[in-house]
């Protein structure tokens, strides 16, 4: 039988341990969603919504590049680690109390009395998240995903059945505080645990500067892209109910998880492989090229079949109180296919130590956003119209984000979209297919669904075959060693 190349085969088997750990935790995470989502209330998880925003957008600031930073150094030492560890614990509280001060503001502005206590409880996670910070990046550039899977994995179930119990008890929106906080504490927890690594109380002005140099492009960047990426729920918010924020919020989470999944498994890992190859230009290429199109074989159907069966899913999944869910979902599903390409891309300015283009992509990929939602509100467009322009947002950026690839390793975006084509037709030909099973008569949505996934699974993979798409066989062989492992494990 044919081998992969030990590149290739490290990349791969490590991204597929990656996702099975993104996967499986977002899976919990989505299981017990699903679970709340038939207790709470659609406004419920719009309050939440917001509340994520200010954490995320926090947490990005005190991340401040760093972890890329010291993902992409070949050796750090122990002063960079404390260093990064005291920055991070030091400017995490401080936003804590920032966001405690303007909880009151913010409540009053989206007209929630409730979300000020909710911000000033919740807020508490960037004090726990940066614990765990510098453990984390250390596990994963140790390329410990097994590990990780573990406890990414097990943390939700925990915090998750909690959240479960408290919302049956009546607990309401407070259920999914309390398990939001449970699941970062126990993250930080067996993340230091595991690691064993301890900070020393040591602030290296030249380590700072060194990290902090490289890093500052990708805290702006960062920042100005998850501001616009959390736009159009500030939008929705302000202007609409909590209801529709909360259909917006949900859909975009189950959009998400699978796509999220693809994309952070393909980050993580490709972005400590191909710094390897950093200064070997051929190899960067190939290592790139390869993850690029294995990525584009799993993203594509994955994306476009779930879109295909939401009708079904969330009728058997969430109920009648979430089907105004439903075309959103759909539309989100469209704009996930690029944003595992979005981050490959994006990737190799990183890798080839680019920050400054990386800052400047986003800054205009965010115009590009401002330029689209811009138009959606002066032609009064309405929620489909923001939707749409989300996937419009998407397309344009992944052009913006792939062009200087072509100049950094000689992969263009003509090389790049040769590689999609055959795999996006035979993916749209398969969620055509999946699709119009949803005006058939079936017993029930469960076995609507089955034959969905089923039939969709049985097409792709055939077609897969008869244009002979090299990455089929490329993830059966590198799964082998996983297959087998759980094969033994069941005996």
């Amino acid at each position: 039988m044919k081998k992969v190349d030990s590149s290739k085969e490290t990349t791969l088997r490590k991204m597929v341990w990656s996702f099975m750990d993104t996967f499986g935790s977002k899976g919990i995470y989505l299981i017990i969603q699903l679970i709340l989502a038939r207790i709470l209330t659609p406004s419920d998880f719009g309050v939440i919504g917001i509340v994520s925003i200010f954490i995320v957008l926090s947490t990005v600031l005190y991340d401040s590049g760093f972890a890329n930073a010291l993902l992409r150094e070949k050796e750090s030492t122990q002063s960079d680690y404390s260093t990064v560890f005291l920055y991070n614990l030091m400017v995490s509280t401080s936003l804590y109390f920032i966001l405690v001060i303007s909880s009151g503001i913010i409540s009053r502005y989206f007209d929630t009395p409730q979300m000020g206590n909710i911000i000033r409880v919740l807020g508490i996670v960037l004090i726990i998240d940066s614990v765990g910070f510098v453990q984390r990046i250390q596990l994963t550039k140790k390329l410990e995903f097994n590990l990780l899977m573990k406890i990414n994995i097990s943390c939700p179930i925990i915090s998750g059945v909690v959240g479960i119990a408290l919302a049956l008890n009546g607990f309401g929106i407070w259920s999914l505080v309390f398990k939001l906080l449970m699941t970062q504490a126990l993250l930080a927890l067996l993340y230091t645990i595991t690691n064993r690594w301890k900070p020393s109380l040591v602030f290296s002005k030249t380590s700072f500067k060194r990290l902090f140099n490289f890093g500052w492009k990708l805290l702006a960047a960062k920042l100005i892209s998850q501001f616009y990426e959390n736009l159009y729920a500030l939008i929705i918010g302000s202007g609409f109910s909590m209801s529709t924020l909360g259909f917006y919020t949900e859909a975009q989470k189950l959009s998400t998880s699978a796509s999220y999944s693809i994309e952070s498994s393909v980050e993580q890992v490709s972005y400590p492989v191909l710094s390897k190859f950093q200064d070997d230009e051929p190899r960067l290429k190939d290592a790139f090229q390869k993850t690029f199109r294995n990525t584009v074989f799993i993203i594509f159907p994955v994306m476009l079949v779930l879109a295909a069966i939401a009708p079904a899913m969330f009728r058997l999944l969430l109920g009648d109180n979430w089907l105004p869910a439903i075309p959103y979902f759909q539309i989100m599903c469209f704009a996930g296919i690029f944003t595992p390409l979005h981050s490959l891309n994006l990737n190799i300015l990183q890798v080839k130590g680019r920050s400054d283009l990386y800052l400047r992509k986003s800054i205009i990929g965010n115009l590009i956003a401002t330029i689209v939602v811009g138009s959606v509100l002066i032609f009064n467009l309405g929620i489909y119209g923001l939707l749409w322009g989300l996937v419009v947002d998407y397309f344009i950026s992944y052009f913006n984000n792939a062009s200087h690839t072509k100049l950094l390793i000689g992969y263009s975006i003509v090389d790049q979209l040769k590689d999609i084509r055959i795999v996006f037709a035979i993916s749209l030909f398969t969620a055509v297919v999946a699709y119009s099973f949803n005006t058939m008569n079936f017993i029930n949505d469960f076995i609507l669904i089955s034959t969905q996934l089923m039939t969709s699974a049985f097409i792709y993979l055939a077609l897969s075959y008869v244009f002979k798409i090299k990455e089929l066989s490329t993830v059966y062989l590198l799964t082998q060693p996983i297959q087998k492992k759980i094969w033994l494990k069941r005996i």
